[in-house]
């Protein structure tokens, strides 16, 4: 029996690679029925029966998503409808757009860390809901992205 169709979605899942990954499991140990837009073979392998796929956000019917490692920009219809949490690899508002965690690095910022902020029309933009420091003491870059998903997984 399928339950999804049997359940209201609660939750909107976008996000690829190791940081989506990891926060896709953080969401499936809080919520029973995700709702999951990612062409990531690594999450589509975690989806449980009680999970659905969906190919856009205008497909979807929870009010509220996280994005982790989504690189699509998000139509402002979408963002008036939907509430949308996204997980960046920065300090916001520093290092804004793609390569965050990389550009830190190259310019040897003495902190790194990640924020949870509220999407806005504006690429990482929106209001900032939490930040979390990562003391990564000058490790090798494999290192410091364990840290980084260890952190996005268990918070």
């Amino acid at each position: 029996m399928d339950h999804s169709l049997k359940t209201k979605p609660q939750i909107i899942f976008a996000g690829e690679n190791h940081g989506g990954l990891a926060a896709f499991k953080s969401l499936q140990s809080s919520f029973s029925h995700i709702e999951v837009l990612s062409d990531d073979d690594n999450i589509l392998k975690k989806m449980r029966r009680s999970d659905s796929r969906i190919f856009s956000f205008r497909e979807a019917k929870a009010p509220l998503a996280v994005c982790a490692a989504y690189r699509q920009l998000i139509e402002k219809e979408i963002l008036d409808k939907i509430t949308i949490i996204n997980t960046h690899p920065s300090l916001l508002p520093k290092y804004r757009g793609v390569h965050a965690l990389a550009w830190a690095m190259i310019n040897m910022e003495k902190e790194l860390g990640f924020t949870i902020h509220l999407m806005n029309e504006y690429v990482d933009d929106g209001d900032i809901l939490e930040q979390f420091r990562v003391d990564y003491n000058n490790q090798s870059s494999p290192k410091i992205l364990n840290l980084f998903n260890e952190n996005v997984e268990h918070n």
